[in-house]
């Protein structure tokens, strides 16, 4: 914890000391690159320094000429002069080695190896990333977490990761049991997609809230956070040009339509919720029409006829929904985990207590990060 807070309070004085001299963010040879996406082409710049860069302007410099990049064109910045414990973390955080890339980002922060500005933005977005996947198995990262984040965000206000500085805040806020401020993560990114007229940052923003929501047990404003994303969503994934854009646009419209399952769900788990459960099966059978080969869609339809089963007080019926997610599923990890989750109390139902907890035991050895986990826990 020492370790964590000195390299914050470095990194603040950093910033605070070059601001309150007036400086400039110092320059660097031209090593830098920027990829811009031009008429759905990518197209990337070599051999520049990049003097500035957020989600409205990016400023560099090649070959003695200065040009501004309008934000919403820039696809990456890549610096020339990141140190070599930054290059490193990246690459562990890639490969899922969470505990390597968080030492990493940390040892860049400590022994930066530039001046320029642009690594306290950058490495204490991937050290965020990396305690969120340590915090299922580390309660002190829970803690850190947030704060990480919080030191990336005001590094850079305006800052090109902003969707992964802010969802990162919001699920840390979630994991610290405070969703309002979660609220105002999802908030805050909602107004910078608008401004960086980054519909994707938007998609990701109203998921945020949605979970967020969910959390403070407001089902309602949930679903209609959810309605109101898959009303534009899938309009504007349909309209764009940009493949990577569509690609993340509709991707946010099957995760808005799988939590959006699962609230109906928790509806019709209620007693006497007959009806619920009508809508919630009707809502499950279109989700499987207009996505048939979706992966996550398949999965949470399985595990939601399951839960709908065991609602109806069939626990046989509902235990083989389960085990088939789990075992046909488990490329998609959160329903698997979900599955494991409801096997638990399946197995409750039917009495056999020691299955109960083996299941519950499985769940948190192997999808330790998932929402089912958590909420078990």
């Amino acid at each position: 914890m020492r370790r964590a807070a000195a390299t914050l309070a470095l990194a603040a004085a950093f910033a605070w000391t070059a601001a309150a001299r007036g400086e400039d963010a110092p320059r660097a040879a031209a090593g830098d690159s920027v990829t811009t996406l031009e008429n759905g082409a990518k197209k990337t710049r070599t051999g520049v320094v990049v003097e500035s860069a957020d989600y409205e302007h990016v400023v560099l410099v090649q070959t003695a000429k200065r040009a501004t990049l309008d934000g919403a064109d820039v696809v990456e910045v890549r610096w020339g002069d990141a140190p070599r414990e930054f290059d490193a973390a990246v690459t562990a955080l890639r490969r899922g080695d969470a505990a390597a890339a968080a030492a990493g980002f940390e040892a860049a922060l400590v022994n930066r190896g530039t001046a320029r500005a642009w690594i306290l933005e950058e490495a204490n977005t991937g050290l965020g990333e990396a305690l969120l996947a340590l915090a299922p198995r580390d309660a002190a990262a829970t803690e850190r977490t947030a704060r990480v984040f919080a030191a990336a965000r005001d590094a850079n206000p305006k800052s090109l990761l902003s969707d992964r500085i802010l969802l990162g805040l919001a699920r840390a806020e979630i994991l610290r049991g405070r969703p309002d401020a979660a609220l105002d993560a999802a908030q805050a990114l909602a107004a910078a997609g608008k401004t960086a007229k980054r519909p994707a940052w938007e998609a990701d923003a109203e998921l945020a809230r949605a979970e967020a929501l969910d959390e403070k047990n407001d089902d309602a404003g949930a679903l209609s956070v959810l309605d109101a994303v898959l009303e534009w969503v899938p309009a504007r994934a349909a309209g764009s040009k940009d493949a990577e854009l569509a690609r993340r646009l509709g991707a946010a419209a099957v995760r808005a339509t799988v939590r959006k399952t699962w609230l109906l769900v928790a509806a019709a788990e209620a007693p006497g919720a007959a009806e619920a459960a009508e809508r919630a099966r009707k809502f499950v059978a279109e989700m499987t029409a207009k996505w048939p080969s979706d992966p996550s869609v398949a999965a949470a339809a399985v595990d939601a006829e399951g839960a709908l089963l065991l609602a109806a007080g069939d626990a046989k019926a509902a235990l083989r929904k389960f085990l088939e997610a789990e075992v046909a599923h488990f490329d998609v990890p959160e329903e698997a985990a979900r599955a494991l989750r409801y096997q638990s109390v399946a197995f409750e139902r039917l009495g056999d207590t020691a299955r109960a907890a083996q299941s519950l035991r499985q769940l948190a050895r192997t999808y330790p990060a998932s929402e089912a986990a958590r909420r078990a826990r």
